[in-house]
């Protein structure tokens, strides 16, 4: 009993000699060392709390390789933090390494990995990545080509303020495609887009309304007049 003893008491030091020996999970000092720009020190503080299974240090440690804070970027380096991040399903590591394999900084370009990092993204509410996987759908990169998946994730990002996205929901609207045609929403949606700022929508509007009567013009504009009242920021 007395040798049992012994020997528990031997590995009980030696767990305690081993969690002391680890370097200790400091987020907030990391955070503070970011706001100075001492990105080294950051890393090395980040580094105890990834390596812990914290997603978001996990995610800035990604991030801080992917963009070259205070040193060359290294997409290697990136990659492996946003995988282990997106393991934990941090939604913007699912997004920043889903556009790393769309443009090819993770190594050739894979389509079909970055819309599945959309996907997992979009899920979790993210419109960007709900947008970007719209524009894969409309394009067939990555996923056979869908017009009407296309047109169901421009419309969450729609509804979720994305002018883009706004923008190609009508165009869809009034070209039928993925979509039955509809000018009224498609006039909606438009006019949403162009008050929103995007360049391209009051043309496409002027073409949309020269074809319309003047009681669905009316309409259109009532609809897209309570959507921006209900969604204004």
């Amino acid at each position: 009993m007395l040798k049992l003893a012994a020997v528990t008491s031997a590995i009980a030091i030696a767990l305690v000699d081993a969690a002391a020996a680890q370097p200790n999970c400091d987020p907030q000092a990391a955070e503070a060392a970011i706001e100075a720009a001492d990105h080294a020190r950051a890393t090395e503080l980040l580094r105890p709390c990834a390596d812990q299974g914290d997603a978001e240090a996990q995610f800035t440690l990604g991030l801080i390789h992917h963009i070259g804070l205070g040193e060359p970027p290294d997409f290697a380096e990136a990659v492996f933090w946003y995988r282990l991040a997106v393991e934990n399903g941090h939604v913007r590591a699912q997004y920043n390494l889903a556009g790393m394999y769309a443009n090819g900084r993770s190594g050739p370009q894979d389509y079909a990995e970055a819309a599945r990092l959309y996907r997992l993204a979009s899920a979790q509410g993210d419109v960007n990545a709900q947008r970007n996987l719209a524009v894969l759908y409309a394009n067939g990169r990555g996923v056979p080509l869908n017009y009407s998946e296309a047109a169901r994730w421009y419309g969450l990002a729609a509804e979720q303020g994305d002018v883009y996205a706004q923008f190609n929901l009508g165009v869809m609207y009034a070209a039928g495609r993925g979509l039955p045609v509809d000018l009224v929403l498609a006039d909606m949606w438009l006019v949403i887009a162009s008050v929103n700022g995007n360049r391209g929508a009051q043309k496409a509007l002027d073409d949309l309304e020269s074809q319309m009567a003047g009681d669905k013009i009316g309409e259109g504009r009532r609809l897209a007049w309570r959507w921006l009242a209900t969604h204004s920021n």
